[in-house]
């Protein structure tokens, strides 16, 4: 990776040739990393309403069993109507969950998001190589456009996202810098000879 687009990456400050291309790239760049964090985020909110789906589900029915038992030991009215109640809300989650299946949604979204991500490093590169002038802006260009296409297909099957899950995603890319790393974070993966950081040792 070029040193200009390590730079943007960390939110620097970096000298730019003015193009036209390079920013309508760059403005696509930056809607694509939105996207695709969106859907991450997107996958974690419907993995947590899952998670409290089946603990509802399974704390309704063994309240129903309970409940069933202790009219059979005893009889109590209360005991009957709270048990009714029960009973309903089990059959009502279980109805929610037919309707609504979030583990096949977590996997549409999980789908979309390894595309967005190879579009996105995509991007990358090419913002590098045309920052560094190793291609020319027609060349760009070209690309560009063929992303483009292939954006279009994606999104076509794309499933919705919320809002909970894009203001996450604005947390994460902002605040948390999720798609950024130091330095010193990327030399901890690469042997002494490879690392760019020098040796604090």
């Amino acid at each position: 990776m070029g040193e200009n687009i390590r730079r943007f990456l960390h939110g620097e400050t970096i000298e730019m040739t003015n193009s036209p291309v390079l920013d309508t790239i760059r403005d696509s760049f930056g809607r694509v990393v939105y996207t695709h964090k969106t859907h991450e985020k997107q996958i974690e909110v419907l993995g947590q309403a899952l998670t409290l789906h089946k603990w509802l589900q399974l704390g309704s029915i063994a309240l129903t069993g309970a409940g069933t038992l202790s009219i059979i030991i005893g009889q109590n009215r209360a005991c009957e109507v709270a048990t009714a109640v029960l009973a309903a809300i089990s059959l009502a989650l279980t109805v929610y969950g037919w309707s609504f299946d979030p583990e096949k949604a977590m996997s549409q979204h999980r789908q979309c998001a390894r595309q967005l991500w190879h579009i996105r490093e995509r991007y990358l590169n090419l913002i590098a190589d045309l920052t560094e002038k190793r291609i020319t802006d027609d060349v760009a260009a070209g690309i560009r456009d063929s992303l483009v296409e292939q954006l279009a297909i994606i999104y076509q099957s794309a499933p919705d996202t919320s809002s909970k899950a894009y203001k996450k995603a604005c947390t994460a890319l902002r605040v948390s810098e999720e798609m950024t790393f130091s330095d010193e974070e990327i030399d901890a993966f690469l042997p002494k000879t490879l690392r760019k950081v020098a040796s604090k040792q």
